[in-house]
């Protein structure tokens, strides 16, 4: 699953470059979460009062994860 989470997030490209630069597999999953935090962070202040408890939840468990 992280795995595939990585893919969607990192393009095929980023994910052959850092690959060749000489990063494991747990490097770029850290990559990924830190690419995905910084959508979530920059997004939350614009859209945080549209948010149903469901999604603040999913948000709360993926940032304590």
């Amino acid at each position: 699953m992280l795995i595939i989470c990585c893919h969607s997030v990192l393009s095929a490209c980023t994910y052959l470059l850092l690959r060749h630069q000489g990063m494991t597999s747990q490097q770029i999953i850290t990559v990924a979460y830190a690419l995905i935090l910084s959508r979530i962070m920059y997004a939350l202040p614009a859209w945080g009062g549209f948010l149903s408890a469901a999604l603040i939840d999913k948000i709360n468990a993926f940032l304590s994860a």
